[in-house]
Parts: structure tokens; C-alpha cells; sequence
């Protein structure tokens, strides 16, 4: 039922948002000073606000899902190029620091991407649940019931091995255990 989705999303990404907001506030000041990472924060103010301020009336019509639904459409589009201008940002700030790059940077990396993704997949799932998105068949939304977890994350590592040998000359030993409950 899309009001129940949008009662969720409406409370929830909020609260994801501001915590994004926060993290963002908490990197040091010389990444903060980035021209991309200020561009970036800035995005997230939006989208904070456009979502707190989303109807504010309180009611559930199908006029209020609909623009809630494109609201989600624009938020999207406008982070689409996040991973990108953060990485501008990184990037100037290691040719500035050089060996003196702060390594809690990667701490607060490896939690924003991974709250984007998880923004982004509550926003996608509803979106193609209930807006313009096509479902692919044999999904429940952008979720694949059949997916091979194993594989995606072994095409991952190959992936990462192989940048970290083109870029590094070298790479760690990357090993996947996976474990399944049997029904």
C-alpha cells in the first residue's frame, strides 16, 4: 500500500538525511573547506528540507502520494553525481595534504556511502513500486529474490583486486565465506 510506504519514507529519510547532515559536519575542516564537499552538504540541506517541509497538512490523497512521488524523483536525480563531486573533494584534499592525509577520512567514507546506498534503495524500491520505475519481473520492487549474493561479491573482489593491483602493484588475499540456512 503506497500510503503506508509514504508514512514510512515521509518519517524516515528525514532522520537519514540530518544524520548524513551531521556526519558531513563532523569530517575535518580541511576536507569540509572542499568546494565539492561543500556542494555536497549543501545537497543534502536541500533535500532535508524539501522533505521536512513536505506537507505538513497531514493528509494521504492521491494528489499528495503523486507529488511526493515526483519529490522523490528530483531528490534522486539530484544526488546522482554525489559519489563523484565527494570524490573531487578527496581528491584535492590528498594533492594538498599529500602524506598527511587524515585515515578516520576512510572511517567516514565507508559510512556515508553506505548510508547513500541505503537512502537510495528506500527511495528506488518506492519508486518503482508505486511511480514511473519499471519493475523487473520476478522482483518485489528493485529487490531480486533470486539473487546470487556469493557471485555479486566475488565479481566485487575480482573487481577490487584488480585496482588495487593496477593502482598499488599489489593486493591483499580476499577470501568469501558464505553461509545459508538450509529449509
Amino acid at each position: 500500500d503506497e500510503s503506508l510506504s509514504y508514512n514510512f519514507l515521509h518519517q524516515e529519510l528525514p532522520i537519514r538525511i540530518s544524520h548524513m547532515i551531521k556526519e558531513l559536519d563532523m569530517l575535518p575542516d580541511s576536507l569540509l573547506q572542499q568546494q565539492s564537499v561543500k556542494s555536497v552538504k549543501d545537497m543534502y540541506l536541500k533535500t532535508f528540507e524539501d522533505l521536512s517541509h513536505f506537507d505538513e497538512t497531514g493528509t494521504r490523497d492521491e494528489h499528495t502520494l503523486c507529488k511526493f512521488r515526483r519529490r522523490l524523483e528530483e531528490i534522486k536525480r539530484r544526488h546522482q553525481t554525489v559519489v563523484e563531486i565527494m570524490a573531487e573533494g578527496i581528491l584535492a584534499l590528498k594533492k594538498e595534504s599529500g602524506d598527511r592525509f587524515d585515515p578516520s577520512i576512510n572511517y567516514f567514507l565507508d559510512r556515508f556511502y553506505t548510508s547513500r546506498i541505503a537512502i537510495r534503495v528506500l527511495i528506488s524500491n518506492h519508486l518503482v513500486l508505486f511511480g514511473p520505475e519499471v519493475e523487473c519481473p520476478g522482483h518485489c520492487g528493485i529487490i531480486d529474490p533470486t539473487m546470487d549474493v556469493h557471485n555479486i561479491i566475488d565479481d566485487a573482489a575480482s573487481g577490487a583486486k584488480y585496482l588495487c593491483n593496477y593502482y598499488y602493484g599489489d593486493c591483499p588475499n580476499i577470501e568469501i565465506n558464505t553461509y545459508s540456512k538450509k529449509r
